[in-house]
């Protein structure tokens, strides 16, 4: 996991430009809600409680593994990005760089689990890094992509 994914973020001038320009790289789901004040730290916070979850001081939720090394980022989707105390908004973003995880297919399963039960919990909608909603033909797609990098990592650790 690469946490200079977040300095990009910093440096652009809204995190849709982010998305655009590294989803290739990039597992990335959006979820919106009608409601503008719906996501805030606390809520966030409270949502996350049963996953290993860290606020880091930069403003973002890292969702981690069993060993504490971070998988995937949930990020607000408006500039400047973060959910510090008193920040609210509509848009939330959890990504994820394949390439950095130990083991890809379940860091994007667990991925999409917490990012549809996030949807479901604040009735908001699931979205793909297009803003599109989510298919089960993106979902395969990236599923496919996930296993790829896995054989790519088992391949390069038997080596």
């Amino acid at each position: 996991y690469d946490l200079n994914q977040e300095s990009q973020i910093n440096s652009t001038t809204d995190t849709n430009e982010f998305t655009k320009e590294s989803s290739h790289d990039l597992f990335i789901f959006n979820i919106k809600s009608l409601n503008q004040d719906t996501f805030n730290h606390s809520s966030i916070s409270e949502a996350l409680e049963p996953h290993n979850s860290i606020f880091d001081n930069k403003g973002f939720f890292l969702i981690c593994d069993n060993d504490e090394i971070p998988i995937f980022t949930l990020i607000n989707s408006k500039k400047p990005g973060t959910l510090f105390e008193g920040d609210s908004t509509g848009d939330i973003s959890l990504f994820m760089d394949p390439s950095q995880s130990r083991n890809p297919l379940d860091s994007f399963n667990l991925l999409l689990d917490l990012s549809s039960s996030l949807a479901d919990t604040f009735h908001a909608d699931l979205l793909d890094e297009n803003r599109n909603h989510i298919t089960t033909q993106m979902i395969a797609q990236h599923k496919q992509k996930a296993q790829e990098y896995q054989r790519q990592n088992f391949t390069s650790d038997s080596v």
